[in-house]
């Protein structure tokens, strides 16, 4: 299972909610209409599971076919959504010259927040490595003070470029999807090194 330290709690007044709903809006929106590039289908495994290869990113992961791929794939971003509108959103970015997967992560974790905090590293504290699959993670985890949403981010480095992997979750669902997500992080696969 992917280990988080803390679990980051925030609510509407402290993270900017309507922020992260624009933001979570915006994402979606680019998902339904980004202009169509090579399609790229998942290969059935079996009964149970799908593969999803990125050629242009080098890498590929498994995930349980009770997960719907609703959206047209992009080479930087795709997502997969359940029936419960739960949701596993993957990003790819090339990762700056100056940057790290953790010093990323925890970017993202501050925008995540909807805080400025002038020294990020003071959130060194809430991101997590650990080592699956003989890749690197760096992994976080946050929740809503009113249990509507329950979210966890992890990220890895192929070749020159960090993939993110993000569960967006009920918590009447979480505990299944914590599974399901820490299984797709373990079959991630980077042919790029």
């Amino acid at each position: 299972m992917v280990s988080h330290k803390r679990l980051l709690y925030w609510t509407p007044k402290n993270c900017s909610f309507a922020k992260l709903m624009l933001f979570s809006a915006l994402t979606l929106l680019l998902f339904a209409s980004a202009c169509k590039n090579k399609p790229v289908e998942p290969i059935e495994q079996d009964a149970g599971f799908r593969t999803y290869h990125n050629e242009i990113k080098g890498f590929s992961v498994s995930y349980p076919a009770r997960w719907d791929d609703t959206t047209e794939k992009q080479p930087d971003r795709w997502a997969l959504v359940d029936q419960n509108k739960n949701a596993v959103l993957f990003f790819a970015m090339a990762i700056p010259l100056e940057s790290s997967v953790p010093k990323l992560m925890m970017e993202e974790m501050a925008t995540d927040l909807g805080t400025d905090i002038p020294d990020i590293s003071e959130l060194d504290g809430y991101l997590t490595y650990n080592e699956l699959n003989n890749h690197s993670w760096y992994s976080y985890g946050l929740k809503r003070r009113d249990n509507l949403l329950e979210t966890l981010s992890a990220g890895t480095q192929c070749g020159n470029n960090m993939v993110n992997i993000r569960l967006v979750s009920r918590p009447e669902d979480i505990n299944l999807t914590k599974q399901e997500y820490t299984g797709i992080i373990q079959s991630f696969e980077c042919e790029l090194r």
